[in-house]
């Protein structure tokens, strides 16, 4: 099944996450990071993400600077940015990147929903 790489500095958002995703999709795994430098080394490990969900506002770079390197792995329609920042601004640059803008809280029908929208 379809692997995730969830990219938040917060853990309890990481863990929200994932329990959603083993939860309701069986078989599918989760691959977590909590900095953009973990996302790149893991990225750079692992050939077969199938989708990343990325957090925008992180020590050490943001999601924004992340979501390119991201790209050259994950297809651009398996790829959210994850924040509370719900200004214009952000959803412009986020769509300028041609990638999913998911708005915090995270609850299951905001992360399922951009799972299962299509297949991975």
């Amino acid at each position: 099944m379809a692997k995730v790489l969830t990219i938040d500095d917060s853990r309890f958002v990481r863990l929200i996450i994932k329990n959603i995703i083993t939860e309701s999709l069986p078989g599918w795994s989760v691959v977590e990071a909590a900095s953009n430098k973990e996302a790149r080394d893991i990225i750079d490990v692992h050939d077969n993400i199938d989708y990343a969900i990325v957090d925008n506002n992180m020590p050490g770079g943001s999601g924004l600077e992340l979501i390119p390197q991201l790209k050259e792995k994950i297809v651009s329609e398996n790829i959210a940015m994850l924040t509370a920042d719900i200004q214009p601004g952000m959803k412009v640059r986020v769509e300028a990147l041609g990638v999913s803008l998911l708005c915090k809280p995270v609850t299951e029908e905001l992360i399922l929903g951009f799972l299962k929208r299509k297949p991975a």
